[in-house]
Formats: structure tokens, C-alpha cells, sequence
């Protein structure tokens, strides 16, 4: 990476946001980057009808979500590094904004990459490609224990029924 590296971690607050910021994290600290924390909205999103103005609502949920982002990031002790929102179409702003920072990575998950190749309704805008690099910051293997419960989940597998017990009747309750 270039000495003067500007890192952008794109964030999805609804899939463990903690991963993308601590992979931030250290490939800042090992490579003496600057970072920058992204959370992606959407205005073509509608929320829910209520009592407020459709902007109100906007406003309401884009104020949530950098809070969050926000919250996020200072849990895992990046606390002091910005933090923003993007609105509208993803790929469109996060090119501007690569350009306009002069990012030399963009690091996400592989949800987030997707959206960012072709925004939530690709058939509604022409995608505009970032000017730097995506890296998918892929979650880890799951573990053997959970990949064999998840195979004995699968076959159902059940302790054979007492002598002279009916495989299908009821276990006897106790006492």
C-alpha cells in the first residue's frame, strides 16, 4: 500500500459491523493509513407511514443509522476516526466520495461489495465504478463443532427407542 494510504470501511450495521471495523482497524495500523467509516442509505427506501413527514422519517433513520455507525466504531476503539452517512444511489456516491477523499481501498463485506458494483435497483441507474480497489472482508470458517451439529441437525439423528417402546409413540414423562 502507498505511504500516504486513505482506507474507507463500508459498513453494514445489520451484519456484524464489529468485523469490517476491526479488519479497518488493523490494516490502519499496519500500514499507518488514514480511515474513514461509511454507512450506506438509501432514499429510494420508503419507511414505514407514521405520523411525520416522509423527510422527517429520512432524516429520523439517517440520524439512526449514523449513530450507530458511530457506536459501532467506538466500541471497537476507533472512536476517533470519522464517521458519515452516503444517500442515494450507492455506487454513484461511494465513486464521488473515493474520488473526493482520494481512497486508495475500500474494505466491506460481500453484501455491501454487491451493492456497491450495482446499487439496490441496478436496473434503475447505470453503475459507476469506485476509483480504487474493493476488498471483501469474508467471515470466518465455521468451526468443526458447528459444522457436525449442523450435519446431525440435518439427519435428525435420534437415540434408538427403549426395548418394546413404539418408535413413535411419546417418552415416557417422569415421575
Amino acid at each position: 500500500m502507498p505511504p500516504t494510504a486513505r482506507i474507507i470501511a463500508v459498513v453494514d450495521l445489520r451484519d456484524h459491523p464489529q468485523r469490517v471495523i476491526r479488519a479497518a482497524l488493523a490494516l490502519t495500523r499496519r500500514h499507518q493509513a488514514l480511515l474513514r467509516f461509511v454507512v450506506l442509505f438509501d432514499h429510494e427506501w420508503i419507511p414505514e407511514p407514521g405520523p411525520w413527514s416522509v423527510q422527517d422519517r429520512f432524516a429520523c433513520a439517517a440520524a439512526s443509522m449514523l449513530g450507530g455507525l458511530e457506536t459501532a466504531a467506538a466500541q471497537a476503539g476507533a472512536g476517533e476516526w470519522p464517521c458519515s452517512l452516503l444517500s442515494g444511489h450507492p455506487a454513484t456516491e461511494m465513486a464521488q466520495l473515493t474520488a473526493q477523499w482520494g481512497a486508495t481501498l475500500i474494505l466491506t463485506d460481500s453484501a455491501t461489495a454487491r451493492n456497491l458494483y450495482s446499487g439496490w435497483f441496478p436496473w434503475q441507474h447505470a453503475s459507476t465504478p469506485p476509483t480504487c480497489p474493493i476488498h471483501v472482508v469474508e467471515p470466518p470458517p465455521p468451526s468443526f463443532l458447528i459444522l457436525l451439529a449442523g450435519l446431525l441437525r440435518r439427519f435428525r439423528w435420534h437415540p434408538a427407542p427403549a426395548p418394546g417402546a413404539s418408535p413413535h409413540s411419546d417418552p415416557p414423562s417422569a415421575p
